[in-house]
């Protein structure tokens, strides 16, 4: 095994580890609170208009957006809600087979988009193998196209291309070569895309994976830092007053049950802490342009 294969399996450990995590927890606090002293009034950009939310995998909708579906709707305005994997590969179970976790996830995903007061027409699940976006990347560009064309919405929500997730970075590139595409072809006329945050804070974001570890914590201290400097300047963050849709958010993010809770009693079933939900669940939502 060579040093950068050492480095990486040294760094992932070292991200498992207690002090890690409260590390971590701190990281995402204080650049979140940062990013809200920042921001600007994004209610204006959403209470008008339609909305398409593109989301990797089934939940990133809820974590993400749920309080800026929940208040459009509310309006009476219309969200169409896109999701591009089928969640089959979010667990290694010998109790439930990969399809069945798919179709579990779909159903999930109903409940999530009800609560929020999305219906089952509105909701477009893509079904890619979840894992393996990156390898889809020309076909999922295509099936976005199609979604974008066919409802012309006035705003777009995509995963951050900062996300320490490929199927996440995938996705929005995805999106916007699609929005793009539509765009010259005349299909789309005034859509402001902005990206919502999910794994953003993660170190992962913000290293590269076969850097030393010296090397990725330098990283770690300065990329984020080059990052905030760019707000206000080339890039911008807005926020959406949610607080009055917590609840529903809430309900949401809980219908995901196969992500919130061990479903089938094993030791390996990974699940979202009921502490980082909760993260997710503040009184405003935080959007940033590209």
């Amino acid at each position: 095994m060579d040093q950068s294969v050492n480095s990486s399996v040294l760094a992932r450990r070292a991200a498992r580890s207690p002090i890690a995590q409260r590390a971590i927890r701190s990281l995402s606090s204080v650049g979140t609170r940062w990013l809200q002293r920042n921001a600007r009034d994004g209610n204006i950009i959403f209470d008008t208009g339609s909305l398409m939310v593109i989301a990797p995998h089934p939940d990133d909708e809820s974590l993400g957006c749920g309080g800026t579906i929940a208040r459009k709707t509310s309006q009476g305005l219309p969200v169409t809600v896109v999701v591009v994997t089928d969640g089959r590969n979010s667990h290694n179970s010998e109790t439930i087979k990969p399809a069945e976790l798919a179709e579990l996830r779909a159903a999930e995903l109903l409940d999530a988009a009800a609560a929020l007061g999305v219906g089952p027409e509105d909701v477009r699940l893509l079904g890619f193998e979840d894992g393996h976006v990156p390898e889809s990347y020309d076909d999922v560009v295509r099936q976005i196209g199609k979604l974008v064309r066919e409802v012309a919405p006035n705003q777009l929500l995509i995963p951050s291309r900062q996300d320490a997730h490929r199927d996440h970075r995938t996705v929005h590139d995805a999106a916007r070569a699609a929005v793009e595409a539509a765009t010259e072809a005349g299909h789309l006329v005034d859509c402001q895309v902005l990206s919502y945050l999910i794994w953003f804070w993660k170190p992962e974001a913000w290293v590269d994976p076969d850097a030393s570890v010296p090397r990725m914590c330098a990283q770690l201290l300065t990329r984020p830092v080059a990052f905030m400097r760019q707000i206000g300047r080339t890039r911008t963050v807005v926020a959406v007053d949610t607080d009055r849709f917590r609840t529903a958010k809430r309900a949401a993010v809980n219908a995901h049950r196969s992500q919130t809770s061990n479903i089938t009693d094993e030791p390996g079933w990974r699940t979202i802490p009921a502490d980082v939900c909760e993260d997710f669940i503040s009184g405003q939502e935080l959007y940033l342009t590209d």
